[in-house]
């Protein structure tokens, strides 16, 4: 009897739970911080991940309680501790690399490795530019591939300038146009100059080439979301 009351309750504690989440999802939706951080705040206590990264979200930026970048913090780090990527993505974005910069990389890792597209970005660029990271091509276009690849623009425009400049990757202007000009589809408005640039080096059957290219990557792409 004393299990069937147990599961009773713990259903009833459930529902409640979800009931305060949906409303609280709603109401950060909406725009409606205060009834947000009232529904959220002891889901988060609870143990909820995404609820924890909404708090930290909260904390940080004074939504519906007051800024207290310390909270924010802590309610980040424990919904990275659970394995949220946009947790992790959070506390490896935040962490000064000038201090801790392997822990910086192991947290967007971590978020990078679940597939969050912009823990892969930054993964890559950081790479690419030498922040925190030792400078590695390679591993800098593997990362921005991966996020180009879930149609993310700057990544897609970055991943175009090293196979213009091949870096990391063989000198290929046909693979470059393709690049570009998935950017500038979405509204990438720096890579119409890059478009122009890589065009310029194409010959006619190059230029053919890059267009079929071009079809096939966004055939991958809108076939992956």
């Amino acid at each position: 009897m004393r299990k069937v009351l147990l599961l009773l309750c713990l259903l009833m504690l459930s529902n409640t739970v979800l009931a305060g989440m949906e409303e609280g999802f709603d109401a950060w939706n909406r725009e409606d911080y205060d009834t947000a951080f009232k529904e959220l705040f002891p889901i988060a206590q609870h143990g909820d991940s995404s609820a924890q990264l909404l708090v930290g979200n909260m904390y940080a930026n004074g939504l519906g309680v007051g800024k207290n970048v310390s909270e924010a913090w802590k309610w980040y780090m424990k919904s990275a501790q659970q394995g949220n990527p946009t947790g992790q993505y959070s506390i490896g974005l935040n962490t000064d690399i000038n201090l801790y910069p392997e822990e910086a990389k192991t947290w967007l890792e971590k978020s990078a490795k679940q597939g969050y597209s912009p823990a892969q970005y930054e993964l890559g660029m950081r790479y690419l530019k030498g922040r925190g990271v030792l400078v590695n091509h390679v591993l800098a276009t593997q990362w921005l591939r991966k996020s180009a690849m879930q149609d993310a623009d700057q990544a897609q425009y970055n991943l175009g300038v090293c196979y213009a400049k091949g870096m990391g990757v063989p000198l290929d202007f046909v693979e470059a146009y393709a690049w570009f000009r998935l950017a500038l589809e979405n509204d990438y408005v720096a890579a119409k100059r890059t478009l122009v640039m890589a065009e310029a080096e194409l010959t006619v059957e190059q230029k053919k080439e890059a267009e079929k290219r071009y079809q096939t990557l966004r055939s991958m792409i809108s076939q992956r979301k």
